[in-house]
């Protein structure tokens, strides 16, 4: 594989350098989603663009959806965005404009609905409060606000250091 022969340290160049030259449905696939690794990357779009089932198949597969165990925020919502998109891949183009938007509309309410129910307690309630609409809005301030708490969380380790009560 021609990753093989990539340095380790050159990898994440490569990735960002390869990741704008997607186009079309492998763009849309792409928009919002973080990834750690090409592993990720390459499940991420063959879960795109290989087998369609029924609507009913994935809304079973969304309505459970949880995180797993100590899966963070970005691998959740690449999971629940890819859940919606097959969701939403299964609309027949031979469906009205009309009802295509409104079936459009009620998928992403139902992933909108079950990413904030499966946040942690803190972050849901905080990215509740800015009431977002689209999925994708959602899911980025899910991803900061969490970026945010992590960042708090070890400013304040660091701060606390020498002020120990034990003193």
């Amino acid at each position: 594989m021609a990753l093989s022969l990539v340095i380790p340290e050159h990898k994440l160049i490569l990735f960002t350098i390869i990741k704008p030259k997607f186009c079309d449905k492998a763009r849309l696939l792409m928009k919002n989603c973080t990834f750690e690794t090409w592993s990720s990357l390459k499940q991420h779009l063959l879960d795109g663009y290989t087998y369609r089932g029924t609507q009913g198949q994935w809304q079973l597969e969304l309505n459970p959806c949880k995180p797993n165990l100590n899966e963070d925020v970005t691998s959740f919502s690449n999971r629940v965005g890819n859940c919606y998109l097959k969701l939403s891949s299964t609309l027949d183009n031979y469906i009205e404009p009309a009802k295509c938007v409104i079936y459009t509309k009620i998928s992403q309410n139902q992933a909108l609905n079950v990413f904030l129910m499966e946040l942690s307690r803190d972050l849901a309630i905080i990215v509740k409060a800015r009431n977002p609409d689209p999925l994708e809005d959602t899911i980025r301030m899910a991803l900061n606000e969490d970026q945010e708490s992590k960042s708090r969380l070890e400013i304040s380790k660091y701060q606390n250091v020498g002020n120990s009560p034990n003193k």
